[in-house]
C-alpha cells in the first residue's frame, strides 16, 4: 500500500496563529508555542513508511515550513475555500498522485508520533477511513483510501460536536472505519497548562521544544490549573 501523510497547517506568524491563545499570551508567545510544536512533529515527515506532504496556510510560507519540516516530499498552500473544503482538496490531490491510502493531521498536538501515524495506516489495510479524536471533541486526524468529500461538507468546525457529526457522515457513506485513541490538542490557555502538568507527571520527554517553550511560559504566567 502506498501511504502518504498530509501536514495539515498554518504558517507560525504572530497574530495570525493560535489565536484562541491569545487571550492570556501574546501573539508572538503563540506563534513561538507552535513553531515548538510543529519541531516536535518533524519525524511524521521523516518516517521511512509513507510520503508526507506539508499544506500551509497563508500562501508565502513555503520558506518557513521548509524550515521547520524539512523531510517532506512536497510543500503546497492550502486552497483558498473554507476549512472542510480545503482539507478535501488536499487529499483528493494526494490521492490523484497514486497515493492508496492518505492521512491527514493537524498541528496542534505535540504528543502526536509516528506510532499513532503507523496505526492509522495499519486500520487502512482493513478499513477503508480512520479518524482520532481530540479531548475537546474534535478531530486531530482522518484518513481515507478514497476521497470522501461528503464527510467534510456542511460541517461546523470549531464546535463541540465535530467529531460526533464526522463519524455519522463516515457512517452514513457506508464506509467501514476505525477510530484511535483520544489527545489533547493545544487551542485554549488551559491546554498550555494541561500539558505543563503532563510533561511535570512525566508523561512526556522534556526534550521536547514545546517543554522548552509552555516552560518558559510558566515563568512568565505561572500557568497551573487551579
Amino acid at each position: 500500500m502506498r501511504k502518504a501523510l498530509i501536514v495539515f497547517s498554518r504558517v507560525p506568524v504572530p497574530g495570525a496563529t493560535k489565536t484562541r491563545l491569545q487571550k492570556n499570551f501574546t501573539g508572538e508567545e503563540c506563534a513561538e508555542l507552535h513553531r515548538a510544536i510543529l519541531m516536535d512533529l518533524k519525524p511524521l515527515t521523516d518516517g521511512e513508511d509513507w510520503d508526507s506532504f506539508v499544506y500551509y496556510t497563508p500562501a508565502g510560507g513555503e520558506a518557513v515550513m521548509r524550515k521547520l519540516l524539512p523531510g517532506a516530499a512536497g510543500y503546497e498552500p492550502q486552497p483558498e475555500k473554507e476549512f472542510g473544503a480545503r482539507m478535501s482538496g488536499c487529499i483528493g490531490q494526494i490521492l490523484e498522485k497514486g497515493y492508496d491510502a492518505c492521512v491527514l493531521v493537524g498541528t496542534d498536538i505535540p504528543a502526536l508520533d509516528t506510532k499513532i501515524i503507523g496505526q492509522a495506516f495499519a486500520v487502512m489495510e482493513e478499513k477503508d477511513m480512520v479518524i482520532g479524536a481530540t479531548e475537546d471533541a474534535g478531530y486531530y486526524l482522518i484518513g481515507m483510501k478514497k476521497l470522501r468529500d461528503e464527510v467534510f461538507r456542511d460541517q461546523a468546525y470549531g464546535t463541540g460536536s465535530v467529531f460526533a457529526d464526522t463519524l455519522e457522515k463516515i457512517k452514513g457513506c457506508g464506509c467501514t472505519y476505525g477510530v484511535l485513541p483520544v489527545l489533547r490538542d493545544i487551542d485554549e490557555p488551559e491546554d498550555v497548562s494541561a500539558y505543563l502538568e503532563m510533561y511535570e507527571a512525566g508523561r512526556l520527554d522534556k526534550k521536547m521544544h514545546t517543554w522548552e517553550c509552555i516552560l518558559r511560559l510558566n515563568e512568565k504566567y505561572q500557568l497551573h490549573n487551579d
